[in-house]
């Protein structure tokens, strides 16, 4: 349960840290032309349902100690299910209401949260809409074919600080970085594949499970 407790810790609260860019806001005279070029990538994304290959890093300072995973990201609508192999092997679904985060696929606990903060709700990455409703664009860099995004949320998301995302055809990078911290967290992305679902892959069955509703 211990292992539980710390990996909910990693997936809710966690502390991210990048020491790349430090944007100072309207310094750049393109933000502008990135706005609607970010969200002309994201308009790419199939509108209906999707699925890409995902890989996620953790450095948790505090133990240190890496943390490293890879599976698939089912998306359908603002719905979608992470399902992550590796250290540690778990599974994450929104089903429009409730996060439900089984935080080591080995243990028969699973995590239902609440009063979410928009930046775990992973679908908002790839909606333009609301996207742009919770994040703004604080700096843009462009180097070769890549674009390299710095932007900040709208209103107070706890100790979320900003978030660098990288693209080229595709969202290829998502790093989040949080106040007063030395940790770092990364989702590293392939591209999107059209790929329909059926609604019933969206709702987690509690049956043999312990639920923990969100403290």
């Amino acid at each position: 349960m211990k292992k539980s407790f710390l990996y909910l810790f990693l997936f809710v609260l966690p502390f991210f840290s990048l020491a790349e860019q430090k944007a100072i806001p309207g310094q750049n005279p393109q933000i502008k032309s990135a706005e609607s070029a970010l969200e002309k990538l994201m308009d790419k994304y199939p509108a209906l349902s999707f699925q890409l290959k995902i890989k996620q890093e953790i450095y948790l300072s505090i133990i240190k100690t890496n943390l490293s995973s890879k599976g698939v990201l089912n998306v359908k609508d603002d719905k979608f299910l992470l399902d992550l192999k590796g250290n540690p092997s778990s599974i994450t679904l929104f089903d429009g209401s409730f996060l439900w985060h089984q935080a080591d696929k080995k243990e028969k606990v699973v995590f239902k949260l609440k009063n979410l903060m928009q930046f775990q709700i992973l679908t908002n990455f790839f909606n333009a809409k609301s996207f742009f409703e919770n994040f703004q664009i604080q700096d843009f860099q462009k180097k070769g074919q890549v674009a390299l995004y710095h932007l900040k949320p709208k209103q107070n998301m706890k100790n979320l600080k900003a978030v660098f995302m990288k693209a080229g055809g595709f969202i290829l990078e998502i790093r989040l970085t949080w106040k007063d911290s030395n940790n770092w967290q990364k989702y590293t992305l392939s591209k999107p594949v059209q790929k329909d679902f059926e609604q019933e892959m969206f709702q987690f069955s509690t049956a043999g499970f312990q639920v923990m509703d969100q403290f």
